[in-house]
């Protein structure tokens, strides 16, 4: 958890279930990261069920930058990423594939062009 008052966390499910999505927020800026919902239950040799770290461990989406602000949704298989800037009247609007997060372990990456002004293309989008 963050000790600092000026930043906050809020816990959230996609649209689809699929992910519990962790923001970490401030007034500024905000943090992404998502766990998958939809895991498979392992059972060791004495019948305990668990669920295996490397699923159940939050992988970050977005990392924070100062004057930027990320919501996410996920359909199908990707996600759709909202990117606010501070300042800007313009959004932009990015996709990325959500097999990413059971890849690597590393940030997943940022869009390669430009989507600014594309907000209505995603119905539903959470802010």
């Amino acid at each position: 958890g963050e000790d600092d008052e000026a930043y906050f966390m809020g816990l959230s499910k996609t649209k689809d279930d699929r992910f519990v999505v962790v923001n970490l927020n401030s007034k500024t800026s905000s943090e992404v990261h998502v766990i998958d919902n939809n895991h498979d239950v392992i059972e060791d040799d004495n019948n305990n069920s668990r669920i295996t770290e490397k699923v159940a461990s939050p992988k970050l989406v977005v990392p924070r930058k100062e004057g930027v602000e990320y919501f996410i949704e996920h359909g199908g298989h990707e996600f759709v990423v909202l990117e606010r800037r501070k300042g800007q009247s313009d959004v932009r609007l990015w996709t990325l594939p959500s097999d990413v997060v059971h890849n690597s372990s590393d940030v997943i990456r940022e869009p390669e062009e430009d989507t600014s002004g594309k907000k209505d293309a995603v119905s539903g989008m959470r802010e």
